[in-house]
């Protein structure tokens, strides 16, 4: 089994949604993936090969990430480091190739290396993409058609925070990315009918665990946009229902700032559950959660190295006033 086995959504319900661009069902999202999968290959990059990615939120990132981990191992990085820390990144992982969308960010692309390739994904009119190569690298690869991935391969590889000493590789395979997202499906009940509203970044563990794998592994539908803004959350709630979301506590304290000024959508939009991880959410905070927004908050602990979820608060059911 490999992450493409992990999508369970039916062919014709709503995957991926980003604000403002095209939908795409699952049956799209297979298919594009598929179709990227081997563009790449024809670029002659394969299993084992690292495959660096800086991108915004949206659907065309999530599903640049599907495709690189399939080909070889993902590399997501924060699209807005600076040109000196893509290209200590670079190096670290040894990446074979930069992707990035609509020529951009600039100093991810200034920092790669001579014998890096450079591809450039585009957006389609119907929403899904197409990869163009805009650089090869110092020795261009031959055109390759390897097998697909194994529970064994290396799916991803992210960076520990850096906040203590050197940030240090973290691999995870394609064992660890599966069984970490049904960890978080069984644990909260997830199903085809949840709606999850993408707040956490997705060069992040939390992001793309917590909220991409496990949405798209329980068949759901993931409401992805660009990033997390405050201002535009509750018209998101509004416009999309989702039935649940997953935050840090920084952005859990913003939205219910926030949620006094928008109390009919508040009303007219219950959540099943909120979630709470990566860093404690003050117990304050918990209760004003779910007092103001009447749905019941769980907290996680979670690690990069652990591929997110290690324990969780169980979920439970808010009934009115009563938690039962």
């Amino acid at each position: 089994m490999n992450l493409f086995e992990l999508l369970a959504g039916e062919d014709n319900h709503l995957a991926l949604v980003t604000p403002e661009e095209r939908s795409l069902t699952y049956k799209q999202l297979r298919e594009n993936i598929v179709g990227l999968v081997s563009q790449l290959n024809s670029f002659g990059l394969k299993r084992g090969d690292r495959i660096a990615i800086a991108m915004t939120n949206g659907s065309p990132m999530a599903i640049t990430f599907l495709a690189t981990a399939l080909c070889g191992t993902a590399a997501p990085l924060n699209p807005k480091y600076k040109q000196e820390e893509f290209a200590f990144y670079y190096e670290d992982i040894q990446a074979k190739a930069l992707i990035t969308l609509s020529d951009t960010p600039k100093p991810a692309i200034a920092a790669v290396t001579s014998n890096m390739m450079l591809i450039n994904a585009k957006v389609n009119t119907d929403g899904t993409l197409k990869f163009e190569l805009a650089k090869t690298g110092s020795e261009p690869a031959e055109s390759s058609n390897p097998a697909a991935p194994n529970v064994d391969d290396l799916a991803m590889i992210l960076h520990t925070s850096g906040t203590t000493s050197r940030p240090k590789r973290v691999p995870i395979r394609h064992r660890n990315l599966i069984a970490s997202a049904g960890n978080i499906i069984g644990a909260y009940s997830l199903t085809a009918d949840d709606t999850t509203l993408c707040l956490m970044p997705l060069f992040h563990i939390h992001g793309l665990v917590g909220c991409l794998l496990a949405t798209l592994g329980s068949g759901g539908t993931l409401i992805c946009p660009n990033g997390f803004n405050a201002l535009e959350f509750w018209k998101l709630v509004d416009t999309y229902k989702p039935t649940w979301y997953s935050a840090a506590p920084t952005m859990h304290q913003t939205i219910l700032a926030r949620a006094s000024r928008n109390t009919e959508i508040v009303k007219a939009n219950r959540f099943r559950f909120i979630r709470s991880s990566s860093a404690p959410l003050p117990p304050i905070i918990i209760e004003q959660l779910e007092a103001t927004l009447n749905a019941p908050v769980v907290e996680s602990y979670s690690m990069t190295e652990a591929s997110h979820l290690m324990t969780t608060n169980p979920y439970r059911q808010k009934c009115g006033n009563r938690v039962l």
